[in-house]
């Protein structure tokens, strides 16, 4: 159990019980209730932008009922677990344009509800002494009472497949990864509406070695992006200089990028 204060918003008090029982074959189940809360951000609640909303200091925190039901096998070589989650969201932070004041939004508190259901399928495997391989699936069905869309934000499809390998040793290894997002939404505002910007895969590439036989020394490199994919990870709305009309950019993700490392353990 928690409770929260801030100084502004209302507080907040947020409770999860929890239980797992295993069996000596390997099996295992579990699950939770309970709530949780989203505070409002410092955007949320201070923002004053000339082109778009204006944020509100009265807003109070999302809140949820959450509960989740998972089974699943510990093995030598094999841990599988498939998960069932329910939620309902309440007290959602959205946009108003409603009020002639604020004639590009207002961010309020609104009366709709939430429901999230889904599920998620993942899968650990010691393919050998060398290799092991991990795939995280994800589906999510998150829609706003009375309508049969998406709420924003929140991809459909999630995938990730990780093929990592390490010597025997421990000397060098590492690890190819694949990210699926699948469709995703953003609501923009000034007249533009929803906008799908999901769809995309990216790919990681990292490897480490120790040059050294007692570890101490330890390179490593990762690329991101390993193909330069283009993919936004959120939609805006800007304004054209010319004549202040409105229209959705992309905030890109990451491009290719390498990074390198170099630890000393002492």
């Amino acid at each position: 159990m928690r409770h929260n204060s801030p100084s502004d918003g209302e507080d907040k008090t947020v409770w999860n019980l929890s239980g797992r029982y295993d069996d000596d074959s390997g099996f295992f189940g579990r699950a939770l209730v309970g709530t949780a809360f989203r505070l409002p951000t410092a955007y949320e609640l201070y923002v004053i932008d000339p082109c778009c909303e204006t944020g509100n200091p009265n807003l109070v925190g999302e809140s949820s009922f959450n509960t989740e039901l998972g089974f699943g096998f510990i093995g030598d070589r094999v841990n599988v677990e498939l998960l069932g989650f329910y939620r309902e969201v309440e007290d959602l932070i959205g946009i108003t344009y409603d009020l002639p004041a604020y004639p590009d939004g207002f961010l309020v508190n609104t009366d709709g509800q939430v429901k999230v259901w889904g599920g998620e399928f993942i899968v650990n495997a010691q393919l050998s002494d060398v290799f092991s391989v991990t795939l995280d699936y994800t589906h999510t069905e998150a829609e706003e009472e009375g309508t049969d869309e998406q709420i924003q934000d929140v991809p459909r499809d999630l995938a990730k497949l990780i093929l990592n390998a390490r010597s025997t040793d421990g000397q060098f290894g590492g690890n190819v990864a694949v990210n699926y997002v699948g469709d995703v939404f953003d609501s923009v505002s000034g007249g533009i509406g929803r906008v799908e910007h999901g769809n995309y895969a990216v790919v990681d590439l990292s490897a480490f070695a120790y040059p050294d036989r007692d570890q101490r020394h330890r390179i490593g490199v990762r690329l991101e992006n390993l193909f330069d994919a283009d993919y936004a990870t959120r939609i805006t709305r800007v304004r054209r200089d010319a004549d202040g009309s409105s229209y959705a950019a992309d905030n890109l993700g990451t491009p290719l990028t390498l990074h390198a490392t170099y630890r000393l353990s002492l």
